[in-house]
C-alpha cells in the first residue's frame, strides 16, 4: 500500500508540475493540461489552456481545437473555425490534423474554406509578431 501512495504522491506532484509549468507560459504544459481537462469533458477548464498553447503555434493544441470546433465541444459548432485550427495544425505537418483537414474540407464550400484559410494565415502572423517580441 505504501508504494501506491508513493506512486499516486507522485503523480499529484506531476500534475501540480505541469500546471505550473502551464502558468509560466509553457506551451506544452498548457496543451497537456487542456487535454487533461478536455479527455475528462470539462470543457470550460480545457478551452483557456488549449488556446494559450495553440497561440504560441503548439500543433496538438490547434489540432484539438479544431475538433472541438467541430464538435461543437464547450464552445458554438463553426466548421469554419475548425478549418482554421486544422490548417494551422497542418502547417506545422501534425497528421491528425491533415487528415481532420481533408475530412471536413469535404462538407465545406470554397467560400467557408477561403475564409478559413484567410483567418489561419491572420493567426498565423500575429503569433509570428508576439513570438519576435
Amino acid at each position: 500500500m505504501i508504494c501506491g501512495l508513493m506512486v499516486l504522491a507522485a503523480c499529484t506532484l506531476s500534475a501540480a508540475g505541469v500546471k505550473q509549468q502551464a502558468r509560466q507560459g509553457d506551451a506544452r504544459a498548457q496543451y497537456e493540461l487542456g487535454k487533461r481537462f478536455s479527455e475528462r469533458k470539462n470543457y470550460a477548464r480545457a478551452l483557456p489552456w488549449l488556446r494559450q498553447a495553440a497561440k504560441q503555434g503548439h500543433a496538438g493544441a490547434q489540432n484539438r481545437l479544431g475538433v472541438m470546433y467541430e464538435r461543437g465541444e464547450g464552445v458554438r459548432m463553426d466548421t469554419v473555425e475548425a478549418y482554421k485550427w486544422y490548417t494551422l495544425a497542418a502547417s506545422a505537418q501534425n497528421s491528425f490534423a491533415m487528415a481532420n483537414r481533408i475530412s471536413l474540407e469535404r462538407r465545406l464550400c470554397p467560400e467557408q474554406i477561403a475564409a478559413a484559410e484567410i483567418s489561419a494565415r491572420l493567426q498565423h502572423s500575429c503569433a509570428i509578431r508576439l513570438s519576435s517580441k
